[in-house]
């Protein structure tokens, strides 16, 4: 059986050692070999939430001695947030080519916590292609600065403002294209239109 959401995790999930496990052991081949295992590792050390998408591998009937061989990872996400600043820092966003519309199932996943937690800055730090970046420029990113590193062009630091209206008729709560009822939202404070 495979899951069909991102599943929601930190470092205190009872599944943790799992997800870091399948993140260290296939991550490089769904990030398609862009990033090296040492960034990858660093991402690992230094996060507060993440989202993960994986699948069965074994076919009924078969067995793996391994967890982490059992199951291949489509896609996950792993990043810091502020509740402060009202920010959220993606540290790694990765989905593989084989399996369509995983990246945006994480994408849409981040988005749901931005909105519930009512974030209202997201910091992606994008690799180089062009294709990648103007993926990111559809969702509303702007593209603030390329970052080198040796003379070569690392990451383009991308930012989204998110902008937040309050739906009165209906009491929701909106951000981009999605809302969520206020009725399941604690302390929202009209005021500020947050």
């Amino acid at each position: 059986m495979e899951d069909d959401e991102p599943i929601f995790f930190d470092n205190d999930h009872s599944d943790i050692k799992f997800y870091k496990d399948l993140i260290k052991e296939q991550g490089l081949l769904t990030c398609r070999d862009e990033l090296d295992i040492t960034c990858i590792k660093k991402c690992l050390s230094d996060f507060d939430y993440g989202f993960i998408l994986f699948g069965n591998k074994a076919k009924i009937g078969q067995y793996s001695k391994s967890r982490v061989h059992s199951h291949l990872l489509k896609a996950y996400a792993l990043f810091k947030h502020d509740d402060n600043l009202k920010l959220i820092e993606m540290k790694i966003i990765c989905s593989s080519l084989n399996y369509k519309g995983s990246g945006l199932k994480i994408l849409n996943a981040i988005y749901s916590f931005i909105l519930s937690n009512k974030v209202e800055t997201w910091i992606i730090y994008s690799l180089p292609p062009i294709k990648l970046i103007n993926y990111y420029k559809s969702f509303g990113f702007e593209d603030i600065q390329t970052i080198y590193a040796g003379g070569k062009e690392k990451v383009h630091l991308m930012i989204k403002k998110i902008e937040y209206d309050i739906i009165k008729s209906n009491n929701q709560f909106c951000g981009l294209d999605t809302c969520i009822n206020l009725n399941n939202v604690d302390d929202v404070n009209e005021n500020n239109g947050v």
